[in-house]
């Protein structure tokens, strides 16, 4: 019976979260309710980890199950909640507001005390997932990340580009090949971390290095890894394996693996992409790089990148290569090229000004671009309201921590 609970609540949770995900382009309408509500996802998002372990281990425990149900009456409240959103959605769409105006909600005193019923509902239900956060305590539930291990999945990279749409880089790519190619160095293995603050390009940068002529002409064997936050040696030796002989590693022991890939790349020069890397543990590098050394020869290199200075300074032995936010003008033509391909050309005079202040926000960071771009080009939601949102301020998205988190997984582009 306990195991069905379980079940029961981790579906209406992860429910839950599928739904506010949905209704987020709603939520930039009801002016601040996107905050509360984004604590509401993180604290659901967190309880479904732990839910996801109890079911995974089997956890019986009977002063679990009244935890249960405090928790699924509180989830039933986010749905309610939801549903009132929902409703009033509908009834403010059956007026008629001027095309690209920004839509006054102070103006009418039904939506004041509506926004403000739903503030004080939204708090109160947030307190209550902050109790049930204290409860699972008690329990001595921990939060292994399952949900993570497979978002991590989903968002894993790759190194095909479009360099076409790719703005405002050539000066950095110029420089990034340079120190791979024309260094004078005579080490046996070099590594240039690509450092910056998440959403700013560091991917996309690797990607047009990785790709360019100059690169496969001067390396023998490359190969790129997604890596991310789980640095384990045998996965890691496994992709390159699989990279640079283009087929499954058939060899499952560590020890069979690095005598594979020392076959393989003994004696030839060879750039590796380490993408996303987050390891701070100073002795898992050294392994690898140990590994790596034996196997090369003078020239080959590690191109890293990661957004922690703590692993840049770790990694590199050449001065971090630091990738700033893009220039304006290179944003409004990434801006240009996802908003406007269904803006006919006699109304594109009337957005322009807007969607320039609308990158004006994004702080020159491509991936919000690409995020704000892409949803003006919908067409689904007023220029004015993407513009007008206080989701800049509310969303810890320029510091880099939430930079993939900020927008409903239906929203992401790469960049």
């Amino acid at each position: 019976m306990e195991v069905l609970t379980v079940a029961a609540t981790a579906a209406l949770v992860k429910s839950m979260i599928e739904k506010l995900d949905q209704l987020w382009k709603d939520l930039i309408m009801f002016w601040d309710l996107d905050k509360e509500c984004d604590i509401t996802k993180d604290m659901l998002t967190i309880i479904s980890i732990v839910l996801a372990n109890i079911e995974k281990k089997f956890i019986t425990n009977e002063r679990i199950c009244p935890w249960l149900s405090q928790l699924q009456d509180a989830t039933y409240d986010v749905d309610d909640f939801l549903d009132d959103l929902q409703i009033e959605k509908q009834r403010r769409s059956k007026g008629k507001f001027p095309a690209g105006a920004v839509w006054d909600f102070l103006s009418s005193n039904n939506q004041v005390k509506f926004h403000y019923k739903m503030v004080k509902k939204i708090k109160r239900i947030n307190t209550r997932l902050d109790k049930s956060m204290e409860e699972k305590r008690k329990f001595q539930l921990i939060e292994r990340n399952f949900l993570m291990e497979e978002d991590i999945a989903r968002r894993e990279t790759f190194s095909i580009v479009d360099e076409s749409s790719v703005y405002g880089r050539k000066e950095e790519k110029r420089k990034i090949i340079n120190l791979l190619t024309k260094d004078k160095d005579k080490d046996i293995l070099s590594v240039l971390p690509i450092v910056g603050i998440g959403g700013v390009g560091k991917t996309t940068l690797a990607k047009i290095v990785y790709n360019d002529k100059e690169i496969k002409k001067y390396f023998d064997r490359i190969a790129w890894i997604y890596v991310s936050m789980k640095f384990e040696l045998s996965k890691i030796l496994e992709k390159i394996i699989e990279c640079v002989s283009k087929k499954g590693c058939d060899v499952s022991y560590i020890e069979a693996k690095v005598n594979k890939l020392e076959t393989m790349i003994s004696g030839t020069r060879f750039l590796i992409v380490l993408d996303d890397v987050w390891n701070e543990d100073a002795i898992k590098w050294k392994e690898l790089t140990t590994i790596l050394k034996c196997a090369s020869t003078i020239g080959s290199k590690i191109l890293v990148t990661t957004r922690s200075e703590r692993v840049a300074k770790m990694v590199g032995t050449y001065d971090q290569f630091r990738v700033d936010p893009l220039e304006f003008e290179y944003c409004w033509k990434l801006f240009e090229e996802l908003a406007f391909q269904y803006v006919d050309e006699e109304e594109k005079e009337s957005f322009i000004n807007i969607g320039k202040e609308i990158i004006r926000k994004c702080k020159g960071l491509p991936l919000a671009v690409v995020h704000l771009g892409s949803l003006a080009g919908s067409m689904e939601v007023d220029w004015c309201i993407i513009r007008d949102s206080n989701i800049w301020q509310t969303m810890e998205y320029w510091d880099g921590k939430m930079a993939l988190d900020t927008f409903p997984s239906s929203l992401l582009f790469p960049c």
